[in-house]
This record gives C-alpha cells, sequence and structure tokens, in this order.
C-alpha cells in the first residue's frame, strides 16, 4: 500500500532514493536473466517483442515536478530504456503529460502509452496529444473501441500508432476483425 504524503510535507532525496531503489533492482536483476536475454518477451499491455521488451512507468509522476521528475525517474528511464529493446512508457493521465518533453527526448524508448482519465476517456478527445507524441518520433499505444479506431486512422492517420482495440461484449471473430481491419485500412489517411 502506498502511503499518501501530505502536500505540504518535505520529502528527502534520500526518501525519494529508498523508496525507488528495491523496483530498480529488479528490474535490472530481470533484464539480467538468460531466460530474459532470449527474447521473445510481453508486458501488462499485452505487447510482444521477438527481443526484450517492457513497459516502464511512474504512475507517481503526476504528484511530482518537472526537475523532480528529470532528477529522480528520467535517470533510471534512461538505463531502463537501453537495456531494453523495445521500452515503451505508461503515461498515466492528465498530471503526467508535464513530463512528455523530457520522455520523448528519450534516445532508446521507442513508444509511449496512452492512458486517458476516467471522466475524459474518450482516446479521440486527446488526438493532440496523440499526434504531439507521434510528431516527437515515438510511437503512440492507445485503447480504443471500434469507432474511436475509425475517427483517430481518419483524422491523423495509423501510421506511429498501435490500437488496441475492444469490442464489447463479445470478441470478435477472425473473419469480423480481418474485415475491420480492411475498413481502417481503407479509411486511414496515412496510406492515402
Amino acid at each position: 500500500m502506498t502511503p499518501w504524503v501530505d502536500p505540504g510535507t518535505a520529502i528527502s532525496d534520500d526518501s525519494i532514493h529508498q523508496c525507488t531503489l528495491p523496483s530498480k533492482r529488479v528490474r535490472f536483476n530481470v533484464f539480467g536473466t538468460d531466460e530474459y536475454l532470449r527474447g521473445t518477451t510481453a508486458n501488462f499491455m499485452h505487447l510482444w517483442s521477438p527481443k526484450r521488451t517492457c513497459m516502464l512507468e511512474c504512475d507517481f509522476s503526476a504528484m511530482i515536478s518537472p526537475k523532480m521528475f528529470e532528477r529522480f525517474v528520467l535517470p533510471d528511464l534512461e538505463r531502463s530504456t537501453a537495456a531494453a529493446d523495445h521500452a515503451f512508457y505508461h503515461l498515466d493521465g492528465p498530471g503526467a503529460i508535464r513530463h512528455l518533453d523530457p520522455l520523448l527526448s528519450l534516445e532508446h524508448l521507442r513508444g509511449i502509452e496512452w492512458s486517458p482519465p476516467p471522466q475524459k476517456a474518450r482516446v479521440t478527445d486527446w488526438i493532440p496529444l496523440i499526434k504531439r507524441i507521434r510528431d516527437g518520433g515515438k510511437r503512440c499505444l492507445v485503447r480504443v473501441d471500434l469507432d474511436e479506431a475509425r475517427q483517430v486512422v481518419r483524422e491523423i492517420g495509423g501510421e506511429g500508432l498501435c490500437l488496441k482495440i475492444y469490442r464489447s461484449p463479445a470478441q470478435m471473430s477472425d473473419e469480423e476483425a480481418e474485415d475491420f481491419l480492411a475498413v481502417l485500412a481503407s479509411e486511414d489517411i496515412s496510406r492515402k
């Protein structure tokens, strides 16, 4: 359980290092194992890679300043992205957007997964942000329904996007999925 910190409470640099050190040790121990180095990995967002992949995150970044992010989080992200072949970052909500420029500057970061907040959950409300990520040289992974997928490819095109498409209440058959992908391809402005 993560303790809540009173916003008026001063947090020492040492406290932050002590809180983040165990996760850094675990991540680098896993990255260095023979099993992991053989490749073919997946992560909690179900991104598969024939090589080493990871979905990095720092959800508490929404609660820290850009200066603190650059001091305490960015160096670990630089090391982590360099250790993986296909690293993505989980950008969790509007409070974390202020850290987007440093994330886009990470040489080995392949993409950013955008998680909109529940009160503004439609990905289509965030098209300018998605474009900013893609224009910054990174892929953008977003979870969309069928209508949102079509709107996104019509407005900004599918190039550089990873669309995690879901359908409720039932999953698509293989034939329905192939038909839908053909519709997306025909509507994709980046293919015209």
